[in-house]
């Protein structure tokens, strides 16, 4: 019996269902996670759900969308070949995995595709060298997912180049079959998840390849590597904005300008990187390299996820650690610099002409005693005391300068001012066994005076010669480089050119890079004259009297270069019809010939006659004596 009660009117509109996608909504494995499943590895899993190999649903479905599909079989076949050494672009940054991406994307119907690859790190890192072109796995994880019954894949993480251990078993990768000791493609089209795609065998194992204490260092080094790019791919899909590389230069400035203060040295040194690669990043001619800025990240104990994808500044607790970790840099760098100039003054102390007392070497470098030189190299400053107290002894032996008898002293300064060039002061005084030349100044002060004017007017006149070979070069054909002028003074380099002569140098120089552009404007003239030369030379015959290969040829001048090839190729076939026609009258003559002498003309007979020739014209001697033979039968002249 009816209640009296009222109910709402039913609603029988369609819900909204969605758009139907021609291939399983299958759920990648992982995202947000550090083991997110790579798009190779997804491939692989989408096959095996369809019950198909990797190779047909890459060809015959995906590969629509991306171009490759061919019908062919035979470029089929080459096409699929190129791209099993070439599938590890599609888990990287490049065109070919955002194709692979959208196309997988669209015919799924998930949206979430980029995130299994490296594209949201694309225009922040360089997509040369980021993943490994053979597969890598950890049998551990895969004998666990086996043993628990979980899906098996390959994550992301294994696919990438800087990465060489398992996060969650702390062991190496394994990138060699166990069973087959070959390497497997990431993904080829007998590709099974956990399997080596080679022999199809099953990749996991309870025990990997563990390291010993002597790789416990590196070891370490390689797990923290892992974990940075783990924590990357984990990151991407829970970022607000998509990452910039400028948030990455902000950060990279802020090293250079805040932690390392300015000093471009001290930073590259603290990072192990070249400065003028920081200057690239910086300048934005090139990206950064993910394993740069991994060792970058290392070196300064920072998280690489924030240092790419946040603005770190002063007051930042990473920032201020990071800032403590310079520090101990800088500290290595300012003993790393005393040594070198305690080194640097010892050996100045040894090569020095006049001995020097090891106090005052110590006073020198910034220390009080002798003491403290010494613990820097005993060996040397006891050679630094030695030669200063036998100095002393010297000296100590009075009149030692004046037990040189005048006439040996006069002999050796008459033959210095004969010498070219001349010695100096010093160099007299040494061969005369004084360790000071101030006296032989003092006792003969005519003839020293004339052996220092002598030296003046020698450099005086090798100035003036040096000047003529300059000028000399500013006006030669060709211009002569700077290391070649430099040769013809004595010098190895020009060094010593620009500092003597500023401008004559600069103007060598600019003349020097004008040196290309007269050797080029001579191979021009060069094939100029061959395009109008008679008979045409061919293009290699140009190309060696310009002394050049024919392709630099092609390359510089192709206009000139495809008239000389088409002048010779004409001439030579034009010659060889000429030839020809020659060769062929000949054969008739000789033909006609023999009918008359009453023998058959055969073609041993009218070559064995006719004149040695280029041409191998057997069919041409047959052809003529078939004319000959039947002119003569029209006249009735043979049978």
């Amino acid at each position: 019996m009816a209640d009296g009660s009222t109910y709402g009117a039913l609603d029988l509109s369609l819900p909204d269902f969605a758009s139907r996608t021609r291939l399983y909504h299958l759920r990648p494995l992982g995202i947000g996670t550090p083991m997110v499943e790579s798009l190779t590895g997804y491939i692989v899993r989408l096959a095996g759900a369809h019950v198909v190999s990797p190779g047909a649903l890459m060809y015959k479905e995906l590969g629509q969308g991306v171009g490759t599909h061919r019908s062919s079989r035979d470029s089929s076949r080459h096409c699929y070949i190129s791209f099993v050494y070439d599938a590890h672009t599609l888990n990287g940054m490049t065109e070919n995995a955002e194709k692979w991406a959208a196309a997988v994307g669209e015919a799924t119907g998930i949206e979430s595709i980029r995130f299994l690859t490296m594209l949201p790190w694309r225009g922040v890192f360089s997509a040369q060298g980021v993943t490994r072109t053979k597969r890598a796995w950890c049998v551990r994880c895969y004998q666990e997912w086996r043993a628990g019954d979980l899906e098996i894949y390959e994550p992301l993480l294994w696919m990438l180049a800087a990465v060489s251990t398992c996060p969650l078993h702390q062991q190496l990768l394994t990138t060699i079959c166990p069973h087959c000791g070959r390497e497997p493609h990431v993904i080829s089209c007998r590709s099974r998840p956990g399997h080596c795609s080679r022999c199809g065998r099953w990749l996991g194992a309870e025990d990997g390849q563990l390291t010993n204490a002597s790789q416990a260092a590196d070891f370490n080094s390689a797990r923290s590597i892992a974990e940075a790019v783990g924590t990357l791919l984990a990151r991407a899909p829970t970022m607000d904005r998509p990452p910039s590389v400028e948030t990455l230069r902000i950060n990279l400035q802020g090293c250079l300008d805040d932690l390392a203060e300015g000093n471009e040295s001290l930073f590259g040194r603290a990072v192990e990187m070249n400065q003028k690669t920081l200057e690239a990043w910086l300048a934005g001619r090139i990206l950064p390299a993910l394993g740069s800025l991994l060792k970058i990240c290392r070196r300064l104990e920072l998280s690489l996820c924030r240092f790419v994808a946040e603005t770190m500044t002063s007051g930042d607790s990473d920032w201020e650690h990071a800032r403590e970790v310079m520090s101990r840099y800088q500290t290595s760098r300012a003993r790393c610099r005393r040594v070198l100039a305690v080194r640097a003054a010892l050996d100045n102390a040894l090569a020095a002409p006049e001995p020097t007392s090891l106090f005052a070497v110590a006073l020198k470098v910034g220390f009080k005693h002798e003491k403290s030189l010494r613990a820097y190299d005993p060996a040397a400053c006891n050679a630094i005391s030695d030669r200063y107290q036998a100095m002393q002894d010297l000296q100590e032996r009075s009149g030692a300068a004046n037990s040189i008898p005048a006439t040996r002293v006069e002999e050796v300064l008459e033959v210095a001012l004969r010498q070219d060039p001349p010695p100096s002061i010093r160099d007299v005084s040494l061969i005369l066994g004084l360790q000071e030349a101030s006296c032989l100044v003092d006792r003969f002060p005519g003839p020293c005076c004339a052996l220092v004017e002598r030296s003046r007017e020698y450099r005086r006149n090798r100035r003036l010669k040096v000047e003529q070979v300059l000028r000399t070069a500013l006006i030669e054909e060709p211009p002569p480089t700077v290391k070649e002028v430099a040769k013809r003074v004595g010098h190895r380099s020009g060094q010593m050119l620009r500092l003597w002569f500023p401008d004559l140098y600069r103007a060598l120089a600019a003349r020097a890079s004008q040196r290309r552009d007269w050797r080029l404007a001579n191979i021009r003239a060069v094939l100029e004259v061959a395009v109008t030369q008679e008979p045409p030379p061919s293009g290699e015959a140009v190309a060696a009297k310009a002394g050049v290969t024919s392709s630099y040829l092609r390359d510089l001048f192709p206009c000139l270069w495809r008239e000389l090839v088409a002048r010779h190729a004409t001439f030579r076939s034009q010659s060889y019809a000429k030839n020809r026609q020659r060769f062929q009258e000949e054969a008739r003559r000789i033909a006609r010939e023999l009918l008359i002498a009453g023998k058959y003309p055969s073609r041993r007979r009218v070559q064995a006659l006719l004149p040695e020739s280029k041409l191998n014209g057997a069919h041409l001697i047959v052809c003529e004596v078939k004319k000959v033979v039947g002119e003569f039968r029209g006249r009735g002249l043979i049978g």
